[in-house]
């Protein structure tokens, strides 16, 4: 007869951890099952949310940096929270925007990363009144969220220093 070793004691971190790692790629696989759902939609549906990130792109940049101050502070999720800030740590060689960009106009305008590149790719062309492009409107909308976002987490942690 074979005996099984059961513990008779967890250890609390080794739980917490594991419990952690099961929530973190629970809400990671929401978001993938999210954007697999819009890349597989409809051509029709997909030029629709195309349409929406288009018009969002060209007309309404202090809600593009709204929601991805949004998307940086977890308003989307965990898993798109964690996914923008693995873009914002993973160097160099990452165009971040793009990838933040995508995650905005996927969570927000339902539109596909697929069909957010040919948007971004059919207003490059644009000019603003100012004579910018709306690629650098976009990109700095895009910029100032995630300023918004460091200036309130720095402010976050300064109020908890101040309770200590």
């Amino acid at each position: 007869m074979t005996h099984i070793c059961v513990p008779t004691h967890i250890d609390p971190d080794m739980l917490r951890d594991m419990q952690q790692q099961a929530y973190e790629n629970r809400e990671r696989g929401m978001l993938n099952a999210e954007i697999d759902r819009l890349e597989k939609l409809p051509l029709a549906e997909r030029r629709e949310g195309r349409e929406a990130w288009a018009s969002a792109m060209t007309r309404d940049w202090p809600a593009i940096r709204e929601r991805v101050t949004w998307l940086l502070h977890g308003h989307y999720g965990y898993g798109a929270m964690a996914e923008a800030h693995r873009a914002l740590t993973a160097g160099h060689s990452t165009n971040y925007n793009a990838k933040l960009g995508q995650l905005v106009a996927a969570l927000e305008w339902g539109c596909a990363p697929s069909e957010a590149r040919k948007a971004w790719k059919s207003i490059e062309h644009m000019l603003y009144a100012s004579g910018h492009t709306i690629r650098d409107m976009v990109t700095k909308a895009i910029e100032l969220g995630i300023e918004d976002w460091r200036y309130s987490e720095a402010m976050e942690k300064l109020a908890a220093e101040e309770i200590q």
